[in-house]
């Protein structure tokens, strides 16, 4: 069944490549400096910043986002492995309410991707043994944290790994047909 709730663009989510700079030695990158951002977001506007390691491939992570007044932009790296990451947009006067995008993150291309206020977020790993580096423009509160279930059938994401890995929590996420901006 071919999904109508994928899209190509949502509206300031974006990601950009990063220049990874090798020799013998290994390599070095810059992840981030006000060069890159500063027309997007302030580096002192990064109040978080959260790693998450994967063990197997399959696992979900998400979709989530905190709730106003704490909602909060996001920036997001694979580090080591690959992901297929989604961006669901939940802001209610979007053109694009309710529709997804995906991203394929991976340490051999290094890029970030940017996940603006008010849309979901989360990713299935795709190798074992996966790190994924977040930068958050707000703390956390757990009283404000919500999401929405990524197994949810009206959504239809193509997860690219059949097993699927996934926390209590997040199954327990409302679809979007029920949540509440």
């Amino acid at each position: 069944m071919k999904n109508n709730l994928k899209i190509n663009k949502i509206k300031d989510c974006f990601t950009y490549n990063l220049k990874i700079n090798k020799d013998s030695r290994g390599y070095f990158l810059n992840i981030l400096s006000e060069t890159l951002l500063c027309s997007r977001v302030p580096l002192k506007k990064i109040k978080q910043i959260n790693l998450s390691k994967n063990k197997k491939k399959g696992t979900i992570r998400g979709l989530h986002l905190q709730k106003k007044p704490y909602s909060e932009d996001k920036f997001v790296l694979c580090i080591k492995g690959q992901i297929l990451d989604i961006v669901l947009d939940l802001r209610k006067k979007s053109e694009t309410f309710g529709k997804y995008v995906t991203f394929n993150l991976s340490e051999n291309v290094p890029k970030i991707l940017f996940v603006p206020k008010n849309c979901a977020h989360g990713y299935q790993t795709v190798t074992d043994d996966t790190i994924v580096l977040y930068l958050h423009t707000n703390n956390y509160y757990p009283k404000y944290d919500s999401g929405i279930n990524p197994l949810d059938r009206k959504l239809n994401i193509d997860w690219p790994i059949t097993k699927k890995i996934i926390s209590n929590k997040d199954k327990k996420l409302k679809n979007l047909a029920n949540y509440e901006v």
